[in-house]
């Protein structure tokens, strides 16, 4: 997927309704499935295999964010605000269920602060401008809200993770 969706979805390349439209498109499968994890409420590294060792790539998963914000933009463009704000909560949902699950490590919850930090921007500089001053400011401040404040025991929290994951491959 990467490759001209990345370019196409970066913040540096101007806005092109009529080009992101088409990549969406013409990635319509990947992007139902990517909506359809998202709104799975349940996260959890239960019953995971010892061997599991849960890597995967965080430029995959911030290309998934990318492909739900830039479809949110779209729809705030069409002023659908429901599901501008219905694919803004997937994409902070897709990094709930990231640096939510039961020991999260340094890498995920940095994947995850990168989509939060990706959203709120792709909001206030795209989203919110589009849909005008009728946007409902206060449903979008709860869906900016909504994810976990990041504090010094949250991040405790991930560095007794990060030291389980590496006595688990020391030991």
């Amino acid at each position: 997927v990467a490759g001209s969706v990345e370019e196409i979805l970066q913040p540096s390349t101007p806005w092109d309704p009529v080009t992101v439209r088409e990549t969406l498109e013409s990635h319509a499968e990947l992007v139902a499935r990517i909506e359809s994890i998202t709104a799975l409420p349940d996260r959890s590294s239960a019953g995971m295999t010892e061997e599991y060792n849960g890597f995967f790539s965080g430029e995959e998963l911030k290309i998934c964010a990318d492909f739900l914000m830039a479809k949110a933009r779209l729809a705030a463009e069409a002023k659908d605000e429901a599901d501008a704000l219905r694919l803004t909560k997937a994409t902070l949902n897709l990094a709930s269920h990231l640096d939510q699950v039961e020991v999260p490590n340094f890498y995920i919850a940095t994947v995850a602060l990168l989509i939060d930090l990706s959203a709120n921007e792709s909001v206030i500089a795209g989203l919110l401008p589009a849909l005008g001053r009728g946007a409902d400011l206060a449903k979008w401040r709860d869906v900016l809200a909504s994810r976990p404040d990041y504090t010094p025991d949250g991040l405790a929290r991930i560095a007794r993770s990060e030291w389980n994951h590496l006595m688990d491959q020391v030991m």
